[in-house]
């Protein structure tokens, strides 16, 4: 359903302005940018679940209608305005949401951050022209144009990016609509781009801010969770940080890598119960993993299906989602994902509840039944919620742990990553969730 530009004005006016300080670049070794996630729950008028909805920090929020989303804030413009960016593993490109007629951003372009930018007030803003853009979600859209600003990071003493090209999208234009009110900024390096020093990962390596394009999430605790390029932290992950082949499709426009098996338990105290070794047709049990996907997405094919819904007791909705008994939720069932022999990633099945139906005795999961991803097997921010991943397209490699927090221990990374690294942290298990803030967006002057 088409979102109306009064109801966006509506939800902008409601929305809170995020305090100072927690936004800057942290204190870490030179040659990594630590940046703090901020957490951005959808509209509560938002329908359709987007594959971009949810990125990063899975802590401690409400699965339920409300889908949450987080940012890395950056300085966009001049005079700079701090501009709130979901960080997406599965996408290539950079564009920003601009003010609609009738906002403001609130104090200015000074103000506190938003997941607006205000064009009319950066002087450094420049049309580079050409078509457009549309960026499809699902059943929404946005539809940008080409630009170019200055990008920075860390407040007054951070340092600059320089230029990166960008779009910018207008909400208003017709067909547009998205239910996530908030820019992104794509991870994975685009093959036929233009301009690939604007990719941040090489302009942040071009400008010597960092020592290597490698970058890890880190987001299990409210609060805590980082994007941290050029390195990684050790005390956001316990046992060992495991080496993993990158898998590689034909467009390559995605991070992933092959576990050896999923299994599932239906209460804490029931033994796990093998769901998947193979993949569809005996082919290997590959994983794609992008921060930006919302549901689950499972074995390709009615065989797989069928092991599904007879060893978890789950039904398929005609919505083409996956339902359980909130009995079953509420006791502790959880799947098991093993990455390797010593790596094991343990999701809650409440992890992926949508919503709850019957008077609360059905609950409707953010669990595909069927699956057109590009892998057997297709995650995204339950995986990261409870995981530790350094991500190195470049070197076509992925590094995987159990996710934990116990403080912060950032270690650049300049060369090969070194073998036999282990996490501080002791195992953890799942914490309890919280209900995240209001999203900081453009307010009706």
């Amino acid at each position: 359903m088409s979102v109306s530009r009064a109801l966006l004005l509506l939800l902008a006016s409601r929305a809170l302005a995020l305090p100072r300080e927690p936004l800057e670049a942290r204190q870490v070794p030179s040659g990594v940018l630590h940046l703090p996630l901020v957490n951005m729950p959808a509209s509560p008028a938002a329908g359709a679940k987007l594959r971009r909805q949810i990125s990063l920090s899975m802590d401690q929020y409400l699965y339920s209608d409300n889908a949450v989303a987080v940012g890395a804030v950056f300085d966009v413009g001049t005079p700079p305005q701090k501009v709130i960016l979901e960080p997406d593993t599965g996408s290539t490109d950079l564009w920003l949401l601009g003010l609609q007629p009738g906002q403001a951003r609130e104090g200015g372009p000074g103000g506190p951050a938003s997941t607006f930018f205000d064009q009319n007030a950066s002087t450094s803003l420049t049309a580079l022209g050409g078509p457009p853009v549309s960026h499809s979600f699902a059943s929404e859209r946005i539809t940008t144009e080409n630009y170019a600003d200055i990008f920075s990071y860390g407040g007054n003493a951070g340092k600059s990016l320089g230029n990166l090209t960008m779009g910018l999208g207008d909400l208003t234009k017709p067909g547009d609509k998205l239910s996530r009110q908030v820019g992104v900024i794509g991870l994975v390096p685009s093959e036929n781009s233009a301009d690939p020093k604007s990719f941040i990962l090489e302009r942040l390596l071009d400008q010597n801010l960092v020592k290597s394009k490698m970058f890890s999430i880190g987001v299990r605790k409210h609060g805590h969770g980082a994007l941290t390029f050029g390195g990684y932290d050790t005390s956001k992950f316990s046992g060992p940080l495991e080496k993993l082949p990158m898998v590689r499709s034909r467009s390559n426009q995605f991070y992933g890598f092959a576990l050896k098996s999923i299994s599932f338990k239906k209460s804490t105290s029931d033994a796990p119960v093998e769901l998947y070794t193979k993949g569809e047709k005996g082919k290997p049990l590959d994983m794609g993993l992008d921060s930006g996907t919302v549901s689950l997405h499972l074995v390709k094919g009615a065989p797989a299906t069928k092991v599904f819904v007879d060893s978890t007791g789950a039904t398929a909705g005609a919505d083409g989602k996956y339902r359980f008994d909130c009995a079953v939720v509420d006791g502790g069932a959880s799947f098991e994902f093993q990455v390797t022999d010593q790596v094991a990633i343990s999701m809650p099945l409440a992890d992926f509840v949508e919503t709850r139906l019957d008077g609360g005795k059905t609950c409707q999961m953010l669990i595909a039944v069927s699956n057109r991803m590009s892998t057997n097997v297709w995650a995204g921010r339950q995986f990261l919620r409870r995981s530790y991943v350094i991500h190195d397209h470049e070197g076509q490699t992925m590094y995987v742990a159990r996710g934990a927090d116990c403080g912060s221990s950032v270690v650049a990374i300049d060369g090969a990553m070194p073998d036999g690294i282990t996490g501080t942290c002791q195992r953890e298990e799942a914490e309890a969730v919280e209900v995240p803030p209001k999203a900081p967006g453009a307010t009706t002057p």
